[in-house]
């Protein structure tokens, strides 16, 4: 990885603000403005020393008092498949003189996580577009939660929506392993089917909600994703009128989900453009809860709307019959169903009727 790359590895661990580049001499890094010259100042540079940008950012990372012991990485091999790597070795080596004493040995017993348990409460959801590709005219609306652990839940159905409006009351419960120091989720899986033993690596605490429209005959169609770190995930809106992609800003205010404990409020859903660009598809309203072992077993909770019901109670969501849709809201229907897709033919017709009335009236 580059020293840039590091950089920017290192802001996600700490929860910080990504580095604002405003040229390759000068950058913002924790809220505190770098500029090259002052760490090179009154010093011989080598002509071939490298990129302006990548040699400031090894600058700033000499000064996060990061760990200067150096791990060695090496491949191993067989005789059965040479030159086919068959896994990596990583150690760490101490080399000392026979005439000084050697300083005691490293505790290295790897640190046991911490037991926790994510709550994530589905209210509802807003302005939910239909897929342009879509023939319906209505949304069949569901919600997924995945945790970086690989663990994934989904809400009830919320059938024929026809404004985007969903109402759920629906609660996540995701427990996992968390690794305090490293500030990382830790996953056991085996990788194979006809794996003997579960392999243990590490992730970042990492929660990706979507939205989809549920189909009978084909498969669901993606409406929209956001994703949230828990170190570091953007301060959800007090009201539907406020929430837009702008809260996804790295310059806007961000909580760390850890330390805080709860959140509540809306956030956006988008979907990716063709250059990359997002798009604003729909709302969320959602609560975040993360408890201790102890805490969830003080204070239990079931998934979905299930027993036992509590903190918060969960009341079945207010949804309208799902029989005589059409006959119920008339003008509703028309205006998602019709007006939103055909603006300009039903003005044409209209005008149309006024002139053929206007015809008949003169004869």
């Amino acid at each position: 990885m580059t020293p840039v790359d590091l950089l920017n590895n290192l802001c996600h661990i700490k929860g910080y603000h990504e580095p604002i580049w405003e040229n390759r001499r000068k950058v913002t890094f924790n809220s505190t403005e770098y500029l090259l010259q002052d760490f090179e100042k009154g010093t011989a540079l080598h002509p071939y020393l490298g990129d302006e940008q990548q040699r400031l950012a090894l600058h700033i990372l000499k000064l996060q008092h990061l760990v200067p012991e150096h791990v060695e990485t090496r491949t191993l091999y067989s005789q059965v498949h040479p030159g086919v790597p068959q896994g990596f070795l990583q150690l760490w080596v101490d080399i000392f003189p026979n005439q000084k004493v050697i300083p005691a040995k490293v505790d290295v017993t790897p640190r046991q996580p911490n037991k926790y348990v994510l709550r994530v409460v589905v209210w509802k959801t807003s302005n939910v577009l239909i897929d342009e590709r879509s023939l319906e005219i209505t949304n069949d609306i569901y919600v997924k939660g995945i945790l970086s652990s690989g663990e994934s839940q989904n809400t009830d159905i919320h059938y024929f929506s026809l404004d985007g409006e969903g109402m759920f009351n629906w609660r996540f419960v995701f427990p996992f392993e968390y690794d305090s120091i490293e500030k990382k989720i830790m996953i056991r899986e085996k990788k194979h089917f006809f794996s003997l033993d579960a392999t243990e690596h590490q992730d970042t605490a990492r929660l990706v909600l979507q939205v989809w429209d549920n189909d009978w005959f084909s498969a669901d169609d993606f409406l929209g994703t956001v994703e949230v770190d828990l170190h570091n995930m953007p301060l959800p809106a007090l009201t539907k009128r406020e929430c837009g992609l702008n809260i996804l800003d790295n310059r806007r205010e961000h909580i760390n989900l850890v330390e805080r404990r709860r959140a509540r409020g809306w956030l956006p859903v988008y979907k990716l453009k063709g250059r990359g660009e997002k798009a604003l598809t729909g709302k969320l309203h959602v609560w975040f809860e993360l408890l201790t072992e102890e805490e969830e077993k003080c204070h239990p909770a079931g998934k979905g709307g299930e027993e036992p019901n509590q903190y918060p109670e969960l009341k079945k969501p207010d949804r309208p019959s799902l029989s005589f849709t059409w006959f119920a809201a008339p003008w509703k229907t028309f205006k998602f169903s019709i007006w939103r897709k055909n603006k300009i033919l039903c003005v044409l017709v209209v005008w149309f009727l006024i002139l053929f009335m206007s015809f008949l009236l003169l004869l």
